[in-house]
């Protein structure tokens, strides 16, 4: 057991090391980052397709992904057409993930940008297009299949 909770570690650690090396913050940053953009996703996506996206995902990404998550609000989707928007709700979930740490800026779209660019590498190309179809044009063009 105590090997098998090792390896979760270390999946953690990567991901969240290998964000942080691309945003160039630290990796509490970062790890504020993932959660930032994990939250505004799950706002934008079917629950349906949330669990099909959490199912490829490494154990510690699936619990930053729930951490928090209310399907009762889920059938609430946000109804935002312009990127702009989309980035803004990113900068409002990480101003609230960050705010006892006195938050350091990010970028929301290098981070949203960086953080699909790195969960490629767990999710199949068809998961992927799944996800980006869900979202408006203008926020599909910030997902890379």
């Amino acid at each position: 057991m105590q090997g098998e909770f090792q390896k979760f570690v270390q999946d953690a650690n990567i991901f969240i090391n290998d964000v942080a090396e691309d945003l160039k913050v630290t990796p509490k940053i970062a790890h504020q980052a993932v959660k930032s953009v994990f939250y505004t996703v799950r706002e934008f996506i079917t629950p349906e397709e949330s669990l099909h996206l959490i199912s490829q995902l490494p154990l510690f990404l699936k619990a930053v992904y729930v951490d928090g998550w209310k399907l009762s609000h889920s059938s609430n989707y946000k109804n935002i057409q312009e990127k702009d928007d989309f980035l803004n709700e990113i900068t409002l979930h990480y101003n609230r993930v960050a705010k006892a740490d006195d938050a350091t800026p990010v970028s929301s779209r290098l981070s949203f940008e960086t953080i699909f660019d790195n969960l490629s590498k767990y999710l199949d190309d068809g998961e992927l297009e799944h996800i980006r179809a869900q979202f408006p044009k203008s926020v599909k063009e910030l997902i890379q299949v």
